[in-house]
C-alpha cells in the first residue's frame, strides 16, 4: 500500500534549458560594456602620455578601467544570466 502514496521521483536528465529572451538581452549589455570601455581607454592611451609611452594595450586598460569601476561600485554586473 505504501507503494500507491508515494510520489513518483523526476528522472535527472543532462538537458539544457534553451537560452531565454533575457539571456541575449544581459548579454548584449554586457558586450555594450565592454565595447564602451575599448572606446574609452582607447581615446585615454592617445591622449594621455603615460599610457601612450607604456604600450599598454588598449583591452588591458579597459579591463583595469571595468575592474576598477566595479570594485568602487559604479559598475555592478551580475554575474548569473
Amino acid at each position: 500500500m505504501s507503494e500507491k502514496n508515494e510520489v513518483p521521483q523526476e528522472e535527472s536528465s543532462t538537458f539544457v534549458r534553451p537560452p531565454k529572451k533575457k539571456d541575449w538581452r544581459v548579454a548584449c549589455i554586457r558586450i555594450g560594456i565592454i565595447a564602451a570601455a575599448i572606446i574609452l581607454a582607447n581615446f585615454l592611451r592617445r591622449k594621455i602620455p603615460f599610457f601612450r609611452r607604456s604600450l599598454m594595450p588598449t583591452a588591458v586598460l579597459a579591463g583595469f578601467l571595468l575592474l576598477i569601476l566595479r570594485a568602487v561600485g559604479v559598475l555592478e554586473l551580475d554575474m548569473e544570466l
